[in-house]
C-alpha cells in the first residue's frame, strides 16, 4: 500500500475558484469526489459551477479543478472532463502531477478513497 509523502497542496473551501484554465484531466466525476470530497457549487440562472479549490504548502492560493453543467444536468457517470485552473503557470506542473497521482491512488487501491459515495452531495455557502 502507499503512504502519503505529504504533498504541499490542500483543499480549500468558501473561495471563488481560479479561472485560468491550464489543462484537462478526464475521468469518472466520483473519482474526484473519492479524491477531494464533494465539490462546491456555484449556480446561475442557466448554469452551475462545481468546483474544487487547493493552496499551496505556503499558503498561496492558486490551483481549481472545475465542470460546468446546465442547472437541469447531473454529473454522468462515465467520464468527464474537468479543467485544471491555476494562477501562476510555473506551479501547474507540479499540481496536476500532484492531482493525477491521488486520483491514480484512490482508483487503483493504493490508498483508500478519502469520501466514499460522495457524487450525490455537494458543499453550497451557508
Amino acid at each position: 500500500m502507499k503512504t502519503d509523502t505529504g504533498h504541499p497542496f490542500a483543499r480549500i473551501l468558501g473561495r471563488a475558484p481560479r479561472c485560468n484554465v491550464r489543462g484537462r484531466i478526464t475521468d469518472r466525476f466520483d473519482a474526484f469526489v473519492e479524491t477531494f470530497g464533494p465539490p462546491e457549487v456555484l449556480k446561475w440562472k442557466y448554469y452551475k459551477l462545481v468546483f474544487w479549490n487547493f493552496k499551496r504548502q505556503d499558503g498561496a492560493i492558486g490551483f481549481s479543478l472545475l465542470v460546468a453543467f446546465s442547472n437541469n444536468e447531473r454529473p454522468k457517470r462515465g467520464l468527464i472532463g474537468v479543467d485544471v485552473s491555476s494562477i501562476d503557470l510555473r506551479d501547474f506542473e507540479a499540481f496536476m502531477s500532484w492531482a493525477l497521482d491521488r486520483i491514480g491512488s484512490a482508483m487503483n487501491g493504493e490508498d483508500a478513497p478519502k469520501f466514499l459515495n460522495g457524487a450525490d452531495f455537494v458543499i453550497v455557502p451557508a
